[in-house]
């Protein structure tokens, strides 16, 4: 079978008009070579995509498949654009260079230490605290970034900010399924992020989304809670070793069977099935 998955709203044009909904899954027939077009039902911009062009794996910045079994799966990303602004100024003895595009690109002596993907931020000002330079950009949800000489400390959206004489606080709400919050904090000349529960309530959670638990909370770092989940047999005795097993990624989407597909930056990161038992994830297998 051939799914198609959008990460954005969108309609598609040909023959015929379809409008998709985000992150759900569609099944496609008939795929012949008639270019279609793909208008976003937000501020980014349209494109043309051939989905046999997809299938037989020719390249598209908008578009990759992913195969699981005799299944194949087309992922949509939308095509960002922000107006392209250059910001530059001094901290301690240091030049700081802010180019924001459809990426982040933050520079400290012509040394690149961020370079993330972004959407709806503009730049707003920036302030030395404790000899850390924090950078804020303004949108829909806010922006910030921790600079430390030239190491980069953070680089994130945040809901929430409180400053009190030499110390500063950011919540960023992680929006998953055990409710997470990631705190990032300045106090004097020491930085330290850590995770917090936003709600106490207890979670009774299902084996068909066990899977998903875990991943949420390897995303934000909760390793302890990951190995919480695993059985005996394939428990950690250090639970950072837990990371290891797993390549970066910022997004994942879950496919079938226990299945799920990770992504960073919106490219394919690995495939990963899950094997759960008795309450307890088993066994994780790494797809090729």
């Amino acid at each position: 079978m051939i799914y198609l998955v959008s990460k954005f709203p969108c309609v598609i044009g040909g023959k015929e008009n379809f409008k998709i909904d985000k992150n759900v899954r569609y099944c496609v027939e008939n795929v012949d070579n008639t270019p279609q077009i793909v208008y976003p039902m937000d501020k980014s911009l349209p494109f043309s995509i051939s989905f046999m062009d997809i299938l037989n794996n020719l390249p598209h910045e908008n578009a990759h498949k992913v195969e699981i079994g005799h299944n194949q799966y087309i992922f949509l990303n939308s095509n960002r654009y922000l107006t392209p602004s250059f910001t530059e100024f001094k901290y301690l003895n240091f030049d700081v260079n802010v180019t924001l595009s459809q990426t982040l690109n933050i520079q400290v002596n012509g040394e690149t230490l961020c370079n993330n993907d972004v959407e709806n931020i503009t730049y707003s000002h920036f302030e030395v605290f404790n000899s850390y330079c924090v950078i804020f950009f303004e949108g829909k949800r806010n922006y910030f970034v921790i600079i430390d000489g030239k190491n980069l400390k953070c680089a994130d959206y945040y809901d929430e900010i409180n400053t009190e004489k030499d110390e500063m606080y950011f919540l960023t709400r992680e929006c998953d399924s055990l409710n997470h919050g990631k705190v990032r904090h300045i106090k004097n000349k020491t930085y330290e992020e850590y995770n917090v529960y936003l709600d106490n309530e207890e979670i009774n959670i299902s084996n068909k989304l066990k899977h998903l638990v875990f991943l949420d909370c390897l995303k934000v770092g909760n390793l302890n809670y990951c190995n919480s989940m695993l059985s005996d047999s394939i428990k950690q005795e250090d639970s950072k070793n837990i990371k290891n097993f797993f390549p970066e990624f910022d997004d994942y989407y879950p496919i079938e069977d226990n299945t799920v597909v990770l992504f960073k930056k919106n490219a394919l990161s690995g495939k990963f099935r899950f094997e759960i038992n008795l309450d307890k994830i088993e066994n994780i297998i790494h797809l090729d």
